[in-house]
């Protein structure tokens, strides 16, 4: 399992048999392509990946687009100098 949850997989650890590979930042799309194919370097034939969402939310930090206090799916950009 990829783990980007602080290791919160392991709660599952004494219910099923499976290793982890917990991700730091940055969570960028490749550190998650690196590690999917280091999970198929190891000949794993299945990869579980907990949680995508922060590769799409690591980029958009750095691209400057933030996620409105609504919560909502859409994200707004910022002009330069606005915070």
């Amino acid at each position: 399992m990829i783990d980007s949850e602080a290791r919160s997989s392991e709660k599952y650890a004494d219910v099923f048999d499976f290793d982890i590979l917990p991700l730091k930042p940055p969570y960028s799309p490749e550190t998650y392509t690196a590690a999917i194919k280091f999970g198929g370097e190891q000949d794993y034939s299945v990869v579980i990946i907990d949680s995508l969402s922060h590769a799409w939310l690591d980029r958009a930090a750095r691209s400057r687009w933030w996620m409105p206090r609504s919560r909502s799916i859409r994200a707004t950009r910022t002009s330069p100098g606005e915070t």
